[in-house]
């Protein structure tokens, strides 16, 4: 009975010191939450040096050292182009306002950089996204779409990543991280959740990592598919196009114009895309593979049903040629 009651005591204390943890980090803005991450995750800080850290730093001491607020804007301005464009394919016509408007937009990022992590804007703007569509809702069909909502927004952050960091391009050797999210990876992309997953969390937006992997999988695959791309070194016919293949290179004329040439695509950039991007994540090329390999076999059917076609028509033709002969002797009898 002693040992039942210790270990009940140790249990509730347990539970009382994870509450307060999640007490704690409630009091603060979603940008501090991105700053203590940061912090965390990049100078190896543990949770309470990182919380005692923004909580004694205003926003513009933590920014000089975590450069969030730029990330912050491109995720806002994702989930803004998302209510518009995601409205048509939930209800089947174009909205007649601007759903997430700029002054709510502001609002919002307000409530991100100074909190409160309650203030009503998270709920309003989450609202305006219609990431979820119940069947009761005029007899349609229930849809949810988070998952895709979360990686427009991620695709956002990185677009505006590769905006303003043109320099690094030529700086290192990671040209993958220059091209569509759909081919960085799921590893890189998902880094990203570290700037949106605060403000996910703020506007009660609840995901599961593996069915988000699986979404951004399935996302690579139609990337591909739509695209009439079957291996990798395939992109290169399309990478030199430069913006008009990926439009976040727009105005990036050096890289531009590195890219127009098929040599330099070859041999520095597609490596990059198969042994750190798209290539090495083996979840997403195994769907691509399933996709391919479904694609053969329907590709073999078809030809095997024309084939068989052909078969019939050649027999049906046979036959009609037998009748015509025998119709022939009969009138000759």
């Amino acid at each position: 009975m002693e040992l039942y009651d210790e270990e009940s005591y140790a249990k509730v204390q347990s539970l009382e010191e994870e509450q307060k943890r999640k007490e704690a980090k409630g009091n603060l803005s979603p940008y501090k939450v991105i700053a203590r991450d940061a912090l965390m995750s990049w100078n190896g800080m543990s949770e309470e040096e990182a919380t005692k850290v923004v909580r004694e730093s205003t926003n513009e001491q933590l920014e000089s050292q975590v450069y969030a607020e730029g990330s912050i804007d491109y995720a806002l301005k994702g989930m803004q182009k998302f209510a518009q464009s995601n409205f048509p394919k939930m209800f089947g016509e174009e909205p007649d306002i601007q759903l997430i408007s700029d002054e709510r937009l502001q609002q919002l990022k307000q409530a991100v950089m100074d909190g409160p992590a309650d203030a009503d804007i998270f709920a309003t703007v989450k609202g305006a996204l219609h990431i979820r569509v119940s069947g009761a809702f005029d007899s349609r069909e229930n849809k949810d779409v988070t998952n895709e909502f979360i990686l427009d927004v991620l695709s956002s952050v990185h677009d505006g990543w590769v905006k303003d960091n043109q320099k690094k391009f030529f700086a290192r050797d990671k040209k993958y991280q220059h091209m569509p999210i759909e081919l960085i990876g799921w590893d890189e992309a998902k880094s990203d959740l570290l700037f949106v997953g605060p403000i996910l969390s703020a506007m009660g937006i609840e995901y599961d990592m593996e069915k988000l992997e699986s979404a951004y999988d399935n996302r690579v695959k139609d990337f591909f598919k739509n695209r009439g791309i079957r291996e990798i070194d395939d992109l290169q016919g399309k990478i030199v196009r430069g913006a008009s293949f990926y439009p976040a290179l727009e105005g990036q004329d050096d890289v531009i114009q590195a890219l127009q040439d098929p040599q330099f695509v070859s041999e520095s950039v597609i490596p990059s895309i198969k042994s750190k991007g798209i290539g090495a994540d083996k979840s997403a090329m195994s769907r691509i593979d399933r996709w391919k390999e479904r694609g053969s076999k329907l590709q073999t059917a078809k030809a095997r049903k024309q084939e068989l076609e052909q078969k019939a028509r050649t027999i049906g033709e046979a036959e009609r040629l037998i009748d015509e002969k025998e119709n022939e002797t009969k009138n000759i009898d």
